[in-house]
């Protein structure tokens, strides 16, 4: 980009592409990104007076960014990949726990209560998200995922006891290692002790909000 061919709308695009880049920065993490958006203003405020000044600044950010961003790509493609996506799943999230929350319940279950609990709660889903998966596995991590939707995973636990619970407790553990957030949609079926569940509800706050509870009782 030769210093005397780059124009004022060159510029500006060039501007508007350091601007959104250091954004992207900032979201990974990266607090110097902060840089970026700061001479990105400054420039566009000024492009008329110091246009003649600047053009080999913006030249040298181009050619950094590029090679941070190669460098982003090949060290960090999980971290880099979820930051694009992640506000697509922060939007399904909170349909999913609207959902999950308000849909009608069935007062009883005929069969597996706990299969069937699932099998509904796929069927309120399955008009906003038709492409929701059930019960896949994954060798790598030795289990089965009730319903998941993009990063987000969903386990349904009709509970009758404390073991129940702890046995909830380690699939959490395991559904964080597969996805950004995860539903514990617990259903009251059995109505044991209130006790154990607020005690699970707190153990998940540890989660930095990464674990959502629906707590709903079966009338």
């Amino acid at each position: 980009m030769p210093k005397e061919k780059m124009t004022r709308e060159e510029a500006y695009i060039v501007i508007a592409f350091f601007f959104f880049f250091g954004i992207i920065l900032v979201s990974l993490g990266y607090l110097w990104g902060l840089i970026l958006v700061f001479v990105s203003v400054f420039l566009l405020l000024n492009i008329p007076k110091y246009r003649d000044m600047f053009v080999e600044i913006l030249q040298a950010l181009y050619s950094t960014a590029k090679g941070v961003r190669r460098e982003l790509r090949r060290t960090r493609p999980i971290e880099y990949n979820q930051a694009i996506s992640s506000s697509v799943a922060d939007t399904n999230l909170a349909r999913i726990v609207d959902i999950l929350k308000n849909c009608p319940l069935p007062t009883k279950f005929r069969h597996d209560p706990e299969n069937d609990a699932e099998t509904w709660m796929s069927a309120q889903l399955v008009h906003e998200f038709p492409d929701h998966k059930r019960q896949q596995f994954y060798p790598q991590y030795h289990q089965r995922f009730d319903i998941e939707i993009g990063d987000i995973g969903v386990e349904v636990k009709l509970p009758q006891g404390s073991r129940d619970l702890a046995t909830l407790r380690g699939q959490m553990q395991i559904y964080l290692k597969r996805f950004k957030y995860v539903i514990a949609l617990i259903l009251n079926y059995y109505h044991i002790n209130p006790e154990l569940l607020d005690d699970f509800k707190k153990d998940m706050e540890n989660y930095d909000g990464r674990v959502i509870v629906i707590e709903r009782q079966l009338r």
